[in-house]
């Protein structure tokens, strides 16, 4: 199953490599030692940075949650806007189809790895995190979480394909 999920990672490489663009420059901004900036690989860290762990429990949800935030946005933006135009609308033409495209792989690549999903889940669990930032994070966490192991198996595709359903109903 997981050379599913290889096959779907390079079928949607320019999600893969803006989540490893997001998540290089977090690195970049918060210190951690980047160990390994190949975005592109034949293993399970296809599309991730590989770092050091950050060094306190709000730069590591930072961590996971910013990338998937940034290919959310600019992935709704672009599919939403390409749907719209091809199914609605009615308008074909190549570049539609290729911002299509590229809206669907950000979408289907928007979570961490699940060493960082593990690490910052224990990390926001542990005695030193604050009660009330356990309770914001907790939600984003729990979905953050599934989600690095829907996207190790390439299952991230399907949440994409349902969604663009979504927006033709």
């Amino acid at each position: 199953m997981k050379y599913f999920g290889s096959i779907l990672k390079f079928l949607t490489f320019p999600g893969m490599f803006l989540h490893a663009l997001w998540e290089h420059l977090i690195c970049i901004l918060y210190g951690s030692n980047v160990e390994d900036s190949r975005a592109i690989r034949l293993d399970e860290l296809s599309g991730h940075v590989e770092h050091d762990f950050m060094d306190t429990p709000g730069k590591q949800f930072l961590l996971c949650f910013l990338p998937f935030l940034f290919n959310l946005i600019l992935g709704l933006l672009l599919s939403g806007v390409a749907v719209a135009k091809i199914f609605v609308l009615g308008e074909k033409s190549t570049i539609l189809y290729v911002i299509l495209w590229v809206g669907a792989s950000l979408l289907s690549n928007l979570f961490p790895l699940v060493e960082d999903a593990m690490f910052m889940f224990s990390e926001i669990y542990s005695e030193k995190t604050k009660l009330a930032a356990k309770i914001f994070a907790a939600p984003i966490a729990a979905i953050l979480y599934v989600g690095a192991y829907l996207n190790m198996y390439g299952l991230t595709v399907f949440t994409t394909a349902g969604f663009l359903a979504l927006c033709l109903i």
